[in-house]
């Protein structure tokens, strides 16, 4: 690598050459020019940039970015985690961005790593990240066949070192094992290639360093030794980081203002049952992260990702079967409810009846047609539905509470409603598995093929007509954080006239 002043471009440039002793080589000299090609074909602010491609002397070189920060591996202090949270999530997205404009391109980078993401002043004086070194990279097409064992041990996904097919989905280990890295100040696994042989998880983000207990879930999957256990796609494992971030964020805010809200709380606490039937205390041992990683694993088809990403398509949006665009899937960390957590007191109306409910605090009010509700006018309403902030309108999970006005009792709405899903047109492959006394649970596919748990529950007032209806809807990971969600709303739930 050499350092260049650009007269036409009036700036710095990197200039790799390969080495003289190479350059005699008709394969190594076609996997260099190679390695350009695929620079060039990227076009993202987050990939290296390549300028020109020559020969000086039968030594073939090309031009690229200058980066003047170096490298992410400069941040990095071994047993120390990189200095701020927040900038460790927005180096990854950024890198990320990089890596995900490879994949639309085709091409698999295969060797990720702190030395290979480059820094970059940014115009408004912050920093760019840039992907660089494809020198083992890949075009997806011809992945499957490859037997190479190439990549760093340290962040290289287990499957580059058996001999078995890869796809971008080797990247999103890599990612997450440099996001684990800074974030710990540990590597994912020491020793050479013969650690990937019987490969296993590190412990969670938590348990080695302070980071925020939103994370491990999402960091380890991406990690998962199963490339079928992992995040899709990359754009998903940056949204899911992303969420994690903002996540952690909101339980920062609601720790500041448990005292102000202490006898809520000590209603939650008591009236709900959260992932653990029993009365065995709390704990989080990496088994019960791994248990939950296996479940929320389930809702994610990798070969969608896949097809995805190659087809340029952005995370969020997907054709649909007549070609329409359809909302997709975002495959968020399965929602979980706590013995702590924070709820806001809400009502809603009907007629003369006017009922209490509580809602977990954070979450944002959306209308029938999902747009958000003014604070200052949701107590006003007679139906409101409830999402965390940043959770998809389609695709994540969600509470809504409507009043109802009828004298029907809780037993006649339960056969109906059953009744009702079971010869269902709109909805597919329902199965109502569970009418209680008070509820109806059914699951059925959505347009993406997506297996969704849907439940109502209708609460009667003192008279014991049927009044109030609430219903949790989401993904298969969410069914045990659902329950939670609707046994504590139902539970708290209130009517008076007024």
């Amino acid at each position: 690598m050499w350092l260049y002043h650009d007269d036409e471009l009036d700036s710095p440039v990197a200039v790799k050459a390969l080495a003289d002793n190479w350059a005699q080589r008709a394969d190594v000299t076609e996997r260099f020019l190679e390695e350009a090609r695929f620079l060039r074909r990227a076009d993202s602010d987050h990939v290296v940039r390549v300028y020109d491609i020559g020969e000086a002397d039968g030594t073939p070189y090309f031009v690229m970015t200058y980066a003047d920060r170096g490298t992410v591996a400069d941040l990095v202090e071994p047993g120390r985690p990189a200095p701020g949270l927040a900038r460790v999530v927005d180096l990854m997205a950024q890198a990320g961005g990089g890596v995900a404009e490879l994949h639309r391109t085709g091409v698999i980078h295969r060797d990720i790593k702190p030395q290979n993401l480059l820094l970059r002043s940014a115009p408004d004086g912050g920093e760019r990240v840039m992907v660089a070194d494809l020198g083992v990279a890949k075009a997806m097409l011809h992945a499957s066949g490859l037997t190479q064992v190439v990549g760093t041990p340290a962040y290289m996904a287990p499957e580059q070192a058996n001999g078995l097919g890869l796809d971008l989905r080797a990247d999103v280990h890599a990612l997450g094992a440099v996001t684990y890295h800074l974030m710990t100040g540990r590597l994912v696994r020491e020793g050479g290639i013969g650690s990937l042989a019987q490969p296993v998880l590190p412990p969670a983000p938590s348990e080695v360093a302070a980071v925020p207990s939103p994370f491990d879930a999402v960091v380890l999957r991406a990690l998962a030794p199963d490339p079928e256990e992992r995040w899709p796609d990359v754009p998903s494992f940056v949204a899911a980081l992303r969420w994690a971030e903002r996540r952690s964020v909101q339980d920062d805010a609601m720790t500041g203002t448990v005292e102000r809200r202490a006898p809520l709380v000590v209603q939650a606490t008591e009236a709900i049952s959260v992932e653990r039937p029993d009365d065995r205390p709390p704990t989080r041992p990496l088994r019960v992260v791994l248990l939950a990683l296996l479940v929320l694993l389930l809702t994610f088809g990798a070969a969608y990702g896949v097809t995805r990403v190659v087809a340029g398509d952005e995370p969020g949006a997907a054709g649909g079967a007549d070609g329409a665009s359809t909302a997709a899937d975002i495959d968020f960390p399965a929602l979980r409810i706590t013995k702590d957590q924070v709820y806001d007191p809400h009502v809603v109306r009907a007629g003369t009846q006017v009922w209490s409910y509580p809602v977990p605090a954070g979450w944002v009010a959306y209308d029938g047609e999902n747009a958000a509700v003014d604070p200052a006018t949701v107590d006003k309403r007679g139906q409101v539905w409830w999402r965390p902030e940043g959770e998809p309108l389609v695709g994540g999970h969600g509470l809504r509470v409507q009043a109802r006005a009828t004298a029907g009792s809780v037993q006649e709405l339960v056969a109906v409603k059953a009744d009702e899903l079971r010869k269902s047109k709109d909805l597919k492959d329902v199965d109502v598995y569970e009418a209680s006394d008070d509820a109806v649970y059914f699951t059925f596919r959505d347009s993406l093929g997506r297996l969704r748990y849907n439940f109502f529950r209708w609460v009667p007032n003192v008279t014991g007509a049927a009044t109030l209806e609430i219903s949790v809807t989401g993904r298969a990971a969410d069914k045990a954080g659902l329950e939670a969600l609707l046994d504590r709303v139902a539970t708290g739930a209130r009517t008076e006239s007024r």
